[in-house]
């Protein structure tokens, strides 16, 4: 779950593009495939995920079951909305 900028192949992971950021399996994704960066933990069935965009500070969270985990991105990428 994540988000990614217009034009980027929904054939595909967006987030292992270097215009999508993301979280898979409690990791952090942003422009590679393979393992990233513990964030949270994994969610299971019945878990509800959400995101938090702040186009104005460039930080883009997650929450789970409603609890902020804190923020996953921090770029002026994410300012460009």
């Amino acid at each position: 779950m994540g988000i990614c900028r217009k034009g980027v192949n929904t054939e595909q992971a967006f987030c292992d593009v270097n215009d999508g950021y993301g979280i898979y399996n409690g990791q952090l994704r942003h422009g590679s495939n393979s393992s990233g960066q513990k964030y949270g933990s994994k969610p299971v069935v019945g878990d509800i995920v959400g995101l938090l965009v702040d186009t104005e500070n460039g930080t883009l969270s997650f929450s789970r079951n409603g609890e902020e985990m804190g923020v996953a991105y921090k770029t002026d990428e994410i300012k460009k909305g």
